[in-house]
């Protein structure tokens, strides 16, 4: 399985995390190894008590009629309660850039049930690490070679992309390894209401596939979004190598802005939205701040979809349309040939003059 995959399976669950929860999902540095280098989490709980979230969830029960039932079947197979039994998951790398990780997902499994489930999977391999015990898959494609290690400590269910690293989070959270410290560079605490937080350090110097040149004048960067008490926020923190790419990202940022403010036009609600984004530099750091309240968040939230649905029917439509005038072939004219009559009379038709220098711009 690729770490892509269990991120999609994570993306999951959070789409499907609704109802309250006795226990809370909150970030617990003591289960990060001190030499990571990024960390993501995600707190299911403060999701479901996030009013933009209850209703989204709401919308999309309602436009979705099996989607009881459908969770239902998943709680059948797997034992899991998604609506009710996902509390956090924590997910963290040695290096940025590379496919390396450990998650740590802390909920409420049907252990029995899963482990079932792993026992019938091909090419499984069970093996031991002081007390726990561990289960591998490693998948071939082609050249390479994908694995997937887990086991359980405790009420954790902890998953990583080798034995080595899922060896290395064990002795972290038995504390016999380094977990980040009060004044490490991922330390640091995380607003109420945070639903997904995302940290990294040594963005600089990490050997990416892609050569970003922001990223290259960035040290690290830090990232929060979530609901409190009525407001929607997110916020952002990016340590750079100098202050003058900070004055030039904080340019592109209030530019941006600028831009938004225009689209918006005398829509008080996208002003409202816009205005709420507060930008400051200080040396070689920026920090952006957004706030904003959460029935306007779901009010906009609700008319982009509308948009983003009417758009995709659009294009529903026009699927089979001529790839040389875009003609649907849908009509009758064009639906019994390749191309439709506009092309080939296009073909007749006398070239135009071609513009004087006076007229080119």
């Amino acid at each position: 399985m690729r770490l892509r995959t269990m991120g999609k399976a994570l993306g999951l669950m959070v789409a499907l995390a609704t109802a309250a929860s006795a226990f809370a999902g909150p970030l617990d540095l003591k289960q990060v190894a001190g030499s990571a280098k990024w960390l993501a989490h995600v707190d299911f709980d403060a999701m479901r008590e996030s009013t933009v979230v209850q209703k989204a969830v709401a919308a999309h029960k309602a436009e979705h009629k099996h989607a009881e039932a459908h969770l239902k079947m998943v709680q059948a197979l797997t034992g899991i309660d998604v609506c009710n039994d996902l509390h956090g998951a924590t997910l963290y790398g040695p290096e940025v850039g590379k496919h390396k990780a450990t998650i740590i997902l802390n909920a409420k499994l049907n252990r029995e049930k899963l482990q079932g489930w792993a026992e019938k999977l091909p090419g499984r391999e069970a093996s031991e690490h002081n007390d726990h015990k561990i289960s591998t898959w490693t998948k071939k494609h082609g050249k390479h070679s994908h694995t997937l290690a887990t086991a359980w400590h405790g009420e954790l269910l902890v998953l990583a992309s080798s034995v080595d690293e899922l060896k290395a989070a064990l002795d972290v959270l038995d504390g016999k390894a380094d977990s980040v410290g009060s004044d490490g560079a991922l330390a640091g605490s995380a607003p109420a209401g945070t639903t997904v937080l995302m940290r990294a350090t040594g963005i600089a110097e990490a050997k990416l596939p892609h050569k970003d040149p922001v990223a290259k004048q960035t040290e690290s960067f830090r990232f929060v979004v979530g609901e409190n008490d009525g407001k929607s926020f997110f916020r952002v923190r990016a340590e750079m190598t100098n202050d003058e790419i900070v004055g030039q990202v904080k340019e592109i940022v209030e530019g941006g802005q600028a831009l938004a403010t225009i689209a918006s036009g005398k829509n008080e609600l996208k002003l409202r939205l816009v205005n709420g984004l507060e930008v400051r530099p200080k040396g070689d750091t920026l920090t952006l701040l957004w706030s904003g309240s959460a029935d306007d968040v779901w009010t906009q939230a609700q008319e982009c979809a509308k948009k983003c649905a009417a758009m995709k029917a659009k294009m529903k439509q026009h699927a089979s349309a001529c790839k040389q005038c875009k003609q649907c072939k849908e009509c009758d004219k064009c639906k019994k040939s390749d191309k439709c009559d506009k092309c080939d009379a296009g073909k007749d038709a006398p070239a135009k003059d071609a513009p004087s220098s006076d007229e080119e711009f």
